[in-house]
């Protein structure tokens, strides 16, 4: 559900005051053989995760934690 309202959630919380520059990640797949995993701001999330065909179920991270790579 969140996934088909990405850009709706980024446009309300950018409405509220969070800055469009705020780091914005969008999971999804987990140990599947597709996983995926978006990075970009919460101005161009939305438009980021349908480029590269993100499919629910997806967790949706907004803020400094989703600009971290903790594969390391």
């Amino acid at each position: 559900m969140g996934l088909s309202q990405l850009e709706r959630i980024a446009q309300r919380l950018m409405a509220a005051g969070k800055p469009g520059e705020t780091p914005a990640a969008v999971l999804s797949g987990g140990n599947s053989k597709n996983p995926a995993c978006v990075r970009a701001t919460l101005g161009t999330i939305a438009q980021a995760a349908q480029a590269q065909q993100v499919k629910a179920p997806a967790i949706i991270v907004i803020g400094e934690v989703a600009a971290m790579e903790l594969n390391a």
